[in-house]
């Protein structure tokens, strides 16, 4: 992945680009493999061919590459700009694509995601940061809610910022059950298509 020099221009990735995207990599494949509890920095490294002093360089401690190797997952999740979030056009055709990415991006990288989900649930620290992760998503969803409100096409009297928290939690949790383990996951677009239906019944007015 390239990255912006100084004067604003793409430039191909550095030494320490690659390392990190290396440590990063290395932690999702032994995630798809054990839990987060049982893999070590030295598993990280050791797995990415660095040294445990290298890891270090990039990442106070495991936690921090955790949320990071997320960050990367949900950059990829939402990197279309005219998904729901982002757009102002037809709402359930931007919904659709936007909840096709989740979906999407929840099945290629679901070692990651339900890690994270998990170590939120019995640790504060990557509580508080998953939870900083789902506010970008539910401040998102209630900007969106209030331009779509603008316009007349949600219902009268929605309580855009409340919604939009109970239905991004609800996209974490159902998609975390529906396709969080591999053996017994729903299709995606079985998912996506449900997760649409209750968005815009939810939002809008009649159609």
């Amino acid at each position: 992945m390239s990255t912006l020099d100084r004067a604003g221009r793409r430039r191909p990735p550095t030494k320490g680009d690659r390392r990190e995207s290396a440590l990063l990599d290395a932690l999702e494949e032994l995630l798809s493999e054990r839990s987060i509890a049982n893999v070590s920095i030295d598993q990280i490294a050791g797995r990415a061919g660095v040294s445990r002093t290298a890891f270090y360089f990039y990442f106070p401690s495991k936690e921090v590459a955790v949320i990071a190797l997320v960050e990367r997952v949900v950059a990829a999740i939402w990197q279309d700009p005219d998904t729901w979030l982002t757009g102002n056009g037809d709402p359930r055709a931007e919904l659709d694509r936007a909840i096709g990415e989740l979906t999407r991006g929840w099945t290629e990288h679901r070692a990651v995601l339900n890690a994270m989900v998990e170590a939120a649930a019995y640790t504060g620290e990557m509580w508080r940061l998953w939870r900083e992760q789902m506010d970008g998503f539910i401040a998102g969803a209630a900007d969106r809610i209030a331009r779509d409100a603008a316009r007349g096409l949600t219902r009268e009297g929605l309580d855009g910022a409340g919604v939009a928290a109970a239905l991004c939690w609800m996209n974490e949790r159902y998609c975390y059950a529906m396709l969080g383990d591999a053996d017994s996951a729903l299709p995606p677009d079985e998912v996506r298509r449900v997760l649409v239906d209750v968005w815009m019944r939810t939002i809008y007015r009649s159609e």
